[in-house]
C-alpha cells in the first residue's frame, strides 16, 4: 500500500498530469454561497480523480459579472463585514450592501477563500482566482471554457396537508461527444405563508405525528411532520 500510494503521489506531482484547465464562471444573478461553493472545488481539484489533499491540483478560475452576484433574505442589509487594523480599537464594519458597492468583486472574493482548507496550499489557490466586476476579462489568451454551474431553481411546489416539501435533485446530459457534460438541478421548494399557518395550525390542534423519512407519503412530503393514522382533514 504504501509503495503505491508513493507512486500515486510522484504521478500527482508530474506536470503534464498536474496541468492546470482555466474555466469561466458567469455570476450574473447567482447567490454568493452557492457560487462559492462550486469555485472553492475548483480551486481545490475536488472535480477531478487525481484529486489529492496534499497536491496542488487545482484550475485556474475567472469570474466575471461578480456585481450582480446576490443575497438571499435580508443579507444585504444585516449581514456586516467586519476587518481589524491591528491597532488597539481597530474593529472596523459595514453591511455588506455598502461593501459591495465600494469592492464589487471582495464580497465572493471573501466567500470563496473562507472556504478553502488554511493549510500552505491555500496561497497558491488564492492566485488562481480572478474575479472581474463586468462582463468582461483579460485572459482571453489562456482560453478558459465556460463551466456548467449547478442551478438551483426556486419553485412552489404547494404541498398538501400543511407539510413542507422535499427538495429534489436532478441530472441532465448537455452536449455530445467531447463537450459532454452533466449539469445537476436543484429544485428548492418556496414555502408559502399559507403552507407555514395550516402547520402551525394542524401542530396545534395536535393532528401531526412524528416526523420522519420512513414514513410514506401519498405526495412524497415528507419533511415538517405527518399526519396522524386516520386523521382526513385538510
Amino acid at each position: 500500500f504504501q509503495k503505491n500510494m508513493s507512486s500515486l503521489l510522484a504521478a500527482l506531482r508530474n506536470p503534464v498530469i498536474k496541468q492546470p484547465r482555466w474555466w469561466v464562471v458567469d455570476a450574473q444573478g447567482q447567490r454568493v454561497g452557492r457560487l462559492a461553493t462550486q469555485i472553492a472545488t475548483l480551486l481545490q481539484g475536488k472535480h477531478k480523480p487525481i484529486y489529492a489533499p496534499s497536491v496542488d491540483c487545482g484550475d485556474f478560475v475567472v469570474v466575471v459579472n461578480s456585481s450582480d452576484v446576490v443575497f438571499t433574505g435580508k443579507k444585504w442589509d444585516k449581514k456586516l463585514v467586519r476587518w481589524h487594523t491591528r491597532y488597539p480599537g481597530g474593529l472596523k464594519q459595514i453591511p455588506a450592501k455598502n461593501y459591495h458597492k465600494e469592492h464589487p468583486d471582495r464580497i465572493l472574493r471573501r466567500a470563496v477563500l473562507g472556504m478553502l482548507p488554511p493549510n500552505k496550499l491555500k496561497y497558491e489557490r488564492e492566485t488562481r482566482l480572478k474575479i472581474f466586476p463586468g462582463p468582461d476579462h483579460t485572459h482571453h489568451a489562456q482560453g478558459p471554457v465556460p463551466f456548467a454551474l449547478h442551478r438551483t431553481v426556486p419553485e412552489d411546489l404547494h404541498a398538501p396537508w400543511g407539510l413542507v416539501p422535499e427538495w429534489r435533485v436532478d441530472f441532465t446530459k448537455e452536449g455530445e461527444g467531447e463537450a459532454e457534460h452533466w449539469v445537476m438541478q436543484t429544485t428548492e421548494p418556496r414555502v408559502t405563508k399559507a403552507i407555514k399557518k395550516k402547520l402551525r395550525s394542524f401542530k396545534n390542534e395536535g393532528l401531526l405525528g412524528n416526523a420522519s423519512s420512513q414514513t410514506p407519503h401519498p405526495e412524497g412530503f415528507q419533511r415538517g411532520g405527518i399526519l396522524r393514522p386516520g386523521v382526513t382533514k385538510y
